[in-house]
């Protein structure tokens, strides 16, 4: 733990001195990081989600082809009770077990604040098509400049495509941006592109 609270120390000091045009904040293991609670270690047992409950959520394929693709909330969630063999009912609940668990990390919030004379900021979110209406549940998003969700945009992190896609849209070099993530493939796959690219852990 004091390894992780020292690492993530030193980023929010580069974030902090090194000025950047745009910074690329994850909201999901970043902002948000889903706590195991009580309830979500009880469900982790009850269902036998044996790498837990956010990989059991969002590793079955359907949840991932849902990351770039415009399909409906509830259609994901009765295809993940198929892939799961869950009904529908108890899906929805394991959901909200998921909503209720995850946390803003209120330090971050405050250390990218403090960027914002200098820096655009944007969320840049692997999520489903109902990923703005869950950010926006948990977050004031009037704190940064914009979401930039995969479902909506049809690409997801790494794919190189999404950096050449954000480049065009914010019409600054991929040089000019910054990316915070806590995924290892997107910190390479952004660093391959251009961006300054830190982990997050």
């Amino acid at each position: 733990m004091r390894k992780k609270k020292e690492h993530r120390a030193k980023v929010l000091d580069v974030l902090e001195r090194e000025a950047t045009d745009i910074l690329l904040v994850d909201f999901g293991g970043v902002i948000s990081r889903c706590r195991r609670t009580k309830r979500c270690r009880q469900t982790e047992r009850e269902f036998l989600m044996v790498d837990g409950l956010v990989d059991w959520l969002f590793a079955a394929p359907t949840s991932v082809d849902a990351l770039t693709h415009a399909t409906p909330y509830m259609d994901i969630l009765r295809e993940l009770s198929v892939y799961r063999r869950i009904d529908i009912e108890t899906i929805r609940t394991i959901m909200d077990v998921y909503a209720e668990a995850n946390a803003l990390d209120t330090i971050l919030l405050a250390a990218l604040q403090r960027c914002r004379p200098v820096s655009k900021l944007y969320i840049l979110s692997n999520y489903w098509s109902n990923g703005r209406e869950f950010i926006t549940s948990k977050l004031d998003v009037h704190l940064f400049d914009g979401l930039f969700i995969s479902a909506e945009i049809g690409l997801k992190k790494p794919d190189p495509r999404l950096w050449t896609y954000l480049s065009e849209t914010l019409m600054r070099p991929t040089s000019s941006m910054t990316l915070i993530d806590d995924d290892a493939e997107n910190i390479d796959g952004a660093s391959k592109a251009g961006l300054k690219a830190y982990l997050w852990i």
